[in-house]
C-alpha cells in the first residue's frame, strides 16, 4: 500500500488503529496517537435537492468478472479468497457468485452517499516511539500492519473528488450495491436484453447512468422468459424496501433513487480511510533508525483479483459436482477427450482435485501476505480448462 485506500467499516475499527490492507484485518489499536483535539468532523457539500448536506453519486455498469464486483465494493480480493465469499463484515448479505458466473449478463448499480467525515487533522505520532521495540519486518507487520485508520487532513477533499470510489475516514452516510444477473435461454436475445437495459439506464456501451424511470415495456419484453437474480447489499438508510417485497429490477431502481433521502434520516459509518505508515513523518524517522521495511501490495493487486476469479470459478465447479453426485441422471458427460466420467468415484476424486487447487490459491494469498515481493512457484491448473471437462446439465 503506497497511497490512501479504503476499507469497509465495521464496529471494531478505531481511529489510529493499525491495519492490514491486504487481508483487510485490524491490527494493534492505538498504532498512532490520536488526541481529541486532533479529530475533526467535515460536513459534506450541500446537495440542493437533499434535506441535509450530502454528496451523492450514482453509477452503473456491466461487468464480466466477479473480481470487478469486489473491486467496486472495495472488498479485498485476498480477504474474499480467505473467507470464501465476497461480502462485507457485519452485513448478512453477500454476492451470489454462482448466479453471477451462470448468467449471460451482469450489471451493477451503486449509490454512494456521504453526510459527514471524521478525520485526523494533524500528522499523528507513531506510538512505537515511546517503546523500546526490537522488531523484525515480519513482527512489525503482524503487530502494526502496513497502514492505520486515519482520514488525514486531505481525505475529505479526496472523498469529494473521488466519489465514484467508495471512501471513508470515518465516512458517515450510506452505500448501496445492486447486482443484476440475467440468464437468457436463447443466447441470441443477449444483445436485445443489453440494449433494453441501457435504454432504462441511459448509458453508452460500456457504462450507463441510473435513471429514476422504472422498467420500460421494452425491457419487460426483453426480460420475458429469462432468469433474473437481484442481489442487494447496503449500509445506511435502514429499511429501504418493504419486508414482504422481493427484489426486482423495478424495486431496485426505486430503492436506489430514494436511497439518499433515507440515508439523510438514517446514516451509518460506511468506509474507513487507510493511510500508509510511509506517509507518516514520525514513523518514517523511526523506521529509518530501526531499519524497518513496510510491505506494499499495490503491485500485486491485479494478480490477486485474477486469483479471486479462479477461486470463485472453482467454487462454482464444486457446486456442479455436488449436484451431479446427487442427481447423475440429469447430467451428461462432456465431449472433451479427458472428460470427467459420471460415476460417483470419479466425481468424488474430481472434487478432491478441485479442492486442492483452491487450497493452493489460499496458500498463495498467505505467502503474498508474508512477502508480497516473493517469488510464487505454485502452479495452479486453469479453472476454465476444468470447466471443459466437467459434466454438463441436461441430456
Amino acid at each position: 500500500m503506497d497511497s490512501i485506500q479504503l476499507a469497509p467499516y465495521n464496529d471494531t475499527m478505531r481511529l489510529g488503529q493499525g491495519y492490514n490492507s491486504f487481508l483487510q484485518l485490524p491490527c494493534l489499536d492505538g498504532a498512532v496517537k490520536i488526541h481529541e483535539s486532533g479529530i475533526q468532523t467535515h460536513v459534506a457539500r450541500p446537495d440542493p435537492s437533499a434535506s441535509v448536506s450530502q454528496v451523492v453519486s450514482y453509477s452503473s455498469r456491466f461487468v464480466e468478472r466477479i473480481s470487478d464486483v469486489a473491486r467496486g465494493m472495495n472488498v479485498s480480493a485476498a480477504s474474499s479468497i480467505k473467507s470464501g465469499t465476497i461480502g462485507i463484515s457485519g452485513n448478512s448479505l453477500s454476492v451470489d457468485e454462482a448466479k453471477f458466473a451462470d448468467s449471460d449478463l451482469n450489471a451493477i448499480i451503486s449509490v454512494k452517499v456521504i453526510n459527514q467525515t471524521t478525520t485526523i487533522n494533524k500528522n499523528p505520532e507513531f506510538s512505537g516511539l515511546d517503546r523500546k521495540m526490537k522488531m523484525t519486518n515480519e513482527t512489525f507487520f503482524q503487530t502494526f500492519g502496513d497502514c492505520y485508520i486515519s482520514g488525514n487532513s486531505h481525505s475529505f477533499n479526496y472523498i469529494c473528488i473521488c466519489i465514484d470510489r467508495p471512501v471513508e475516514g470515518f465516512v458517515e452516510g450510506g452505500d448501496l450495491h445492486g447486482i443484476i444477473s440475467i440468464k437468457a435461454p436463447d443466447a441470441t436475445k443477449k444483445a436485445n436484453i443489453e440494449a433494453a437495459l441501457k435504454g432504462v439506464m441511459n448509458g453508452p456501451a460500456s457504462e450507463f447512468k441510473l435513471s429514476e424511470g422504472l422498467a420500460s415495456s421494452a425491457l419487460e419484453a426483453a426480460l420475458r422468459d429469462t432468469e433474473t437474480t437481484i442481489t442487494v447489499n447496503w449500509s445506511g438508510g435502514a429499511q429501504i424496501k418493504p419486508d414482504g417485497e422481493e427484489w426486482t429490477l423495478e424495486s431496485l431502481l426505486r430503492a436506489a433513487s430514494g436511497f439518499p433521502a433515507r440515508v439523510a434520516t438514517c446514516p451509518e459509518r460506511t468506509w474507513a480511510v487507510l493511510t500508509p505508515y510511509t506517509q507518516n513523518q514520525s514513523f518514517v524517522k523511526w523506521a529509518a533508525e530501526s531499519k524497518i521495511y513496510v510491505p506494499t501490495f499495490s503491485h500485486i493487486e491485479q494478480y490477486t483479483h485474477d486469483l479471486l476469479d479462479s477461486y470463485m470459478l472453482y467454487k462454482r465447479h464444486l457446486v456442479l459436482l455436488q449436484t451431479a453426485m446427487g442427481n447423475p441422471l440429469a447430467f451428461r458427460e462432456s465431449k472433451c477427450d479427458n472428460h470427467i466420467p459420471l460415476d460417483v468415484h470419479s466425481l468424488v476424486e474430481t472434487r478432491k482435485d478441485i479442492k486442492r487447487e483452491m487450497a493452493k490459491i489460499v496458500g498463495i494469498i498467505d505467502s503474498l501476505n508474508q512477502d508480497p515481493n516473493g517469488i510464487i512457484t505454485t502452479e495452479i491448473e486453469s479453472a476454465e480448462k476444468w470447466a471443459a471437462r466437467l459434466p454438463l446439465l441436461g441430456n
